[in-house]
């Protein structure tokens, strides 16, 4: 993990997973996914659109942001309670309509849990009882929309 200043951080991990925060880390986006088998160990930007990235297997990855070209837009949604304990609640209007994807990640972008979402839920509940007390990333996928927020397990 790596922060540029108070707000602007970057996190890597298993299966080429580079992840953004613009906010101090209260909200992250993929930004990078299936970059390389190899696990990402380090991280390190010169400014907000460039820096390098480090892993196993003399593993060196270049980061530059491109404008304009794949841009998807960013799905609005709640996590609560959080901190949460064995089980949480996401809400989102997005899922009425398209259903989608929740994804949960360690801190080493390891896929923990995957769970799909039926079209017409508002909210949904996530079993957390098969994960330990710590930070989590919780990732919601739907049509060409995503967003990743942080998700504080205390048990």
């Amino acid at each position: 993990m790596f922060f540029l200043d108070s707000d602007n951080g970057w996190a890597v991990g298993a299966d080429g997973i580079v992840l953004n925060t613009d906010n101090g880390g209260t909200n992250w986006t993929i930004v990078a996914d299936g970059l390389t088998t190899e696990f990402l160990r380090g991280v390190q930007f010169t400014s907000p659109t460039n820096g390098y990235v480090v892993g196993n297997e003399k593993t060196l990855l270049k980061y530059t942001e491109v404008s304009g070209v794949g841009q998807s837009e960013t799905i609005q949604f709640e996590i609560y309670p959080n901190p949460a304990g064995k089980k949480f609640e996401v809400r989102s209007l997005e899922f009425v309509v398209n259903g989608g994807l929740l994804e949960i990640y360690d801190m080493n972008g390891r896929k923990l849990i995957e769970k799909h979402i039926q079209a017409g839920a508002e909210e949904f509940e996530v079993d957390l009882s098969s994960l330990e007390s710590g930070v989590y990333f919780c990732r919601l996928i739907s049509k060409n929309k995503s967003a990743t927020q942080k998700l504080i397990i205390q048990k």
